[in-house]
């Protein structure tokens, strides 16, 4: 959400739908039944799964970092790239992608 939406949200306390938070970046997701949220979050949490835990483990980091200080995040983010760079799961990775299969992560 920008600057200038974020603002007004707060200065009014006006409410939004879900859709309008969906539009507006504040949320990834909008189900429309009680029932589609379980499945929802494991359809997301299962295509994590199929990702490097160091990459992600790494791409957290990252984030929170550059949320705190966006200068500390550049250089944690740089870092952290060096050490997945040579990690065992790069190189699974980069077997996977010339052998054309699946990652074994």
């Amino acid at each position: 959400m920008g600057r200038g939406k974020a603002l007004e949200m707060i200065m009014t306390g006006d409410m939004i739908t879900a859709t309008e938070a969906y539009q507006w970046g504040v949320l990834n997701h909008v189900v429309t039944e009680a029932e589609d949220l379980l499945p929802k979050a494991k359809s997301i949490l299962e295509r994590t799964y199929l990702r490097s835990a160091t990459a992600i483990g790494a791409a957290i980091e990252a984030v929170n970092a550059g949320i705190q200080d966006s200068a500390v995040g550049s250089e944690a983010e740089i870092r952290l790239f060096g050490e997945c760079f040579g990690s065992e799961d790069m190189k699974e990775g980069v077997a996977a992608f010339l052998e054309k299969r699946q990652p074994n992560f």
